[in-house]
This record gives C-alpha cells, structure tokens and sequence, in this order.
C-alpha cells in the first residue's frame, strides 16, 4: 500500500516528495513519523545555498536530508556541507554537471549504515530513535538511458535480498507514467520508461505519490 506524505500547502516547489516507493503490501507508517527530504537540487554552490537548507531543514523539522545533481566535490562540497550543519554525512561525488548524491544527518537522531554504494544509488539501513530498523536506497538516474540499465539491475538485486521495510527515494530521470511528462515536451524519449515500469513490477514497489 501506498502512503502519501503530508505536506505543508506552503511546501518549496523544488522539493522532490520525501518517499517515492515502498516494497511490499503492509502500510509503512514510518514515513509519517520520520522526516527525510530528497531535492535534485541541481547545484549546491550558490553563495545563500547553506542557509536555504538550513531553513528548509528547521520548517519541516528533519535530520536527514538528501540532496542530489550536486555539481561540486572535494573541499568546496566540504566547506557547504560544513555550513549547513549536520555532523554526519556519505557522498557520492558528482561528475562535472551531472550526478553526486549529499546524504546528510545527525547522528543524534540517526544510526546510519552503508550497505552499498555506487555512482546511481546509495543503500543504507537506518535506525532512529522512535522506529525499528529500516531500508533506504537513495537514487539517481544516469541521465542517459543505457546507462541507467545498471540502476535497474541493482534495484532488482537488493529486491531479492531484503527482509526489512524497504522505501527507495531520488530522481530516477525516468517517468513511471505518460501523465507526468511536462506540458509540450514531446521527444522520442519522453513518455514513460519501459524498462523502469519493468523494475517497478519485478520488485513489487508501489507508488507512494504525494501532495503538494
């Protein structure tokens, strides 16, 4: 069953839903009472970038946050992460204009563990101080469609290993569903994702939506 988030009718617009999918038949109530937000931020060098978080992260009361399509790596990423305040942190470098994943969160209010990482997700079991012990897969998606391939199979390889509560979350830069493409885009590859339906299907996720 899928859950909707509730959110506040004031909600950035640039924010991505907190949960895109859940594996499995069973309601996961956890979301409502975890906050964790995931925003394609599409660069994180901007000179008020740190502060803009640091707001977002005390109006919605969340310790963990996941910002994607960073742009920047080494000790610049360093210098903003450090400005915007968690204490705990696992990065994915980005690669020029494209990719980088920023998982960031208190480790006062999180246990955090990395079970697996590559260039498209980051795999991670978490343990709060209120919920039991769950599954999250941060993603993003290759821009180019062949090089999301290994996305899938990676979905479809930690499907057949779980045996947790599961929620994936990100920007997989793919549509599950015609009606989602933006108004007058017309390409050849704009409409759905075959390939990303098929995932969807093979590891039982269900669509979380949300408001907003």
């Amino acid at each position: 069953m899928g859950l909707t988030p509730q959110i506040s009718p004031n909600r950035d617009p640039r924010l991505k839903p907190w949960c895109d999918f859940v594996l499995g038949d069973s309601p996961f109530s956890v979301c409502f009472v975890m906050n964790i937000i995931s925003w394609n931020c599409r660069g994180a060098g901007g000179k008020t970038f740190p502060t803009l978080i640091r707001d977002i992260r005390r109006e919605y009361n969340t310790n963990f946050i996941i910002l994607l399509e960073t742009y920047i790596n080494g000790s610049c990423g360093a210098t903003i992460r450090d400005k915007i305040g968690f204490d705990n942190s696992f990065i994915v470098e980005a690669n020029g204009h494209s990719e980088g994943i920023w998982c960031l969160w208190d480790s006062g209010s999180w246990k955090v563990d990395i079970l697996e990482h590559n260039h498209q997700i980051v795999h991670v079991r978490l343990t709060s101080n209120n919920a039991t012990t769950w599954l999250l897969s941060v993603v993003y998606g290759n821009p180019q469609r062949p090089n999301r391939r290994s996305l899938w199979t990676s979905l479809r390889s930690l499907a057949a290993n779980i045996n947790l509560h599961w929620c994936i979350l990100g920007y997989f830069n793919a549509l599950l569903h015609d009606y989602e493409r933006q108004r007058g885009t017309r390409s050849a590859n704009s409409g759905a994702c075959s390939d990303f339906q098929s995932c969807v299907s093979d590891c039982r996720l269900v669509d979380l939506g949300y408001m907003g």
